[in-house]
């Protein structure tokens, strides 16, 4: 027997089964339902703005980066390529504070950004290095998906933050 009901966010139940859109398409709603969207799309973006702070002037500097795959599966790290001696390996030994910053131009388009402490490890050649970013916090926003933070409320984004070694949904 079917009991559809709308919740306080728009999206539809049928019983504990949901929750759907309006045009009855699930809607990833649990951070083990969002996570593996999120990181497929992150992987189809091909390029992220890796966001740094300088240290001389305090302002925040973005450049394009291709994280691509080298994202793991639960999203907790992201992986970079660069050479040692770039103004990025310089910005986050002295702040470690980073983020990265997915645009996804598909269909509705979406975004998602990842914050977190971004760590330098230098490749004894001296000349290769690797930024790795442990993702503390993602904000998504995916209309492809409907992945926002009050079911269809498009001016609000999902928010997962890590707690106690796993994600939470925080919006």
């Amino acid at each position: 027997m079917e009991e559809w009901r709308q919740d306080k966010f728009q999206l539809w139940w049928n019983g504990e089964d949901g929750p759907y859109d309006d045009k009855y398409e699930r809607v990833p709603w649990t951070p083990e339902e969002i996570l593996p969207v999120v990181r497929e799309v992150a992987i189809q973006c091909n390029t992220a703005a890796l966001c740094t702070v300088c240290a001389a002037s305090g302002f925040p500097r973005s450049r394009t980066v291709s994280p691509r795959h080298y994202i793991s599966p639960d999203f907790t790290s992201v992986s970079v390529a660069t050479r040692a001696n770039t103004r990025k390996i310089a910005e986050i030994q002295a702040c470690d504070k980073v983020s990265l910053f997915w645009k996804d131009e598909s269909g509705k388009g979406g975004w998602i950004l990842a914050m977190g402490r971004g760590a330098v490890e230098l490749d004894p050649d001296g000349e290769k290095a690797k930024v790795k970013l442990t993702v503390e916090r993602l904000e998504v926003q995916d209309y492809n998906k409907n992945i926002m933070g009050n079911g269809l409320d498009n001016w609000k984004c999902c928010i997962l933050e890590r707690e106690d070694g796993k994600w939470v949904k925080r919006q």
